[in-house]
């Protein structure tokens, strides 16, 4: 069986999407600790309490939008009112993670 190209990008784009689809915070494991997330969120945390009220976050190559949950949590329990944008290849439910979330998925390759 010959390949076209269309066909190894939807293959890459399924396996991205499978990968983004659980609620990972990071991705430079396989499996993460509770601690190492714990961790990632304070940090996350500390980098949200420098910014402005109001302030845009735009995460790029957001994955399933993990750090950009962390960022609508914080905004709504400190009432800083962040606007929060993701963009990811992945096929991302907005719907699924917060209402507080612009959660996009873009693919260059279609």
């Amino acid at each position: 069986m010959e390949y076209g190209v269309a066909e190894p990008l939807q293959e890459k784009h399924r396996i991205w999407d499978s990968y983004w689809h659980d609620s990972r915070l990071q991705s430079t494991v396989a499996e993460s600790s509770q601690e190492a997330e714990l961790l990632l969120e304070a940090h996350w945390r500390e980098v949200f309490a420098e910014l402005p009220n109001s302030a845009a976050i735009l995460d790029l190559a957001c994955g399933n939008g993990a750090v950009a949950l962390i960022a609508a949590r914080f905004s709504h329990e400190t009432g800083k009112g962040f606007k929060i944008y993701g963009v990811d290849s992945a096929a991302i439910d907005p719907a699924a993670k917060s209402s507080r979330l612009l959660l996009f998925c873009c693919s260059m390759c279609s």
